[in-house]
């Protein structure tokens, strides 16, 4: 005769699993601050000789890098910490 053994509890993964992708918000924001960062580094390029119009370029990039920094660093509020793509020299 065999005895009853109980088996010890094993938990299942829930049937869906939210992906990190799915925080569309963020998402989007990170592509348009790649976008923004890209277009800044490309004007760069044609206005450098352009101190004063340069320096403003500078002040753009880094507030585009600071939300940047921002975005990537906390984590979407339903799914998890979602990973900015970096571009460019930063």
């Amino acid at each position: 005769m065999m005895e009853n053994v109980e088996q010890p509890h094993v938990e299942q993964p829930p049937k869906h699993v939210p992906q990190p992708e799915r925080c569309i918000l963020a998402h989007d924001l990170n592509n348009s601050l790649n976008l923004v960062l890209l277009r800044c580094e490309m004007l760069g390029d044609l206005i450098r000789d352009n101190r004063e119009a340069y320096q403003h370029l500078v002040l753009i990039q880094e507030a585009a890098r600071q939300m940047a920094h921002n975005i990537a660093g906390r984590p979407c509020h339903l799914f998890g910490t979602f990973n900015l793509v970096k571009i460019g020299a930063w």
